[in-house]
C-alpha cells in the first residue's frame, strides 16, 4: 500500500486524484505545513526539499 504525505493543497489533491483514477490503494498522511514542529527529520528524510 502507498503512503501519501499531503497538505491541504493542490499538489497533493492531483495527486489523490491520480489515486483514485489509477484504483490504487493507499493511505493519506497529513502533513501540516504550518506546524512550529514541521520539517521533522522523519520528513527531511523523505523529501529534503
Amino acid at each position: 500500500m502507498l503512503k501519501l504525505y499531503t497538505a491541504a493543497a493542490p499538489n497533493g489533491r492531483k495527486v489523490s486524484i491520480a489515486l483514485e483514477e489509477l484504483a490504487l490503494a493507499y493511505e493519506v498522511v497529513t502533513v501540516d505545513l504550518q506546524a512550529p514542529e514541521h520539517p521533522t527529520d522523519a520528513m527531511l528524510r523523505l523529501n529534503p526539499t
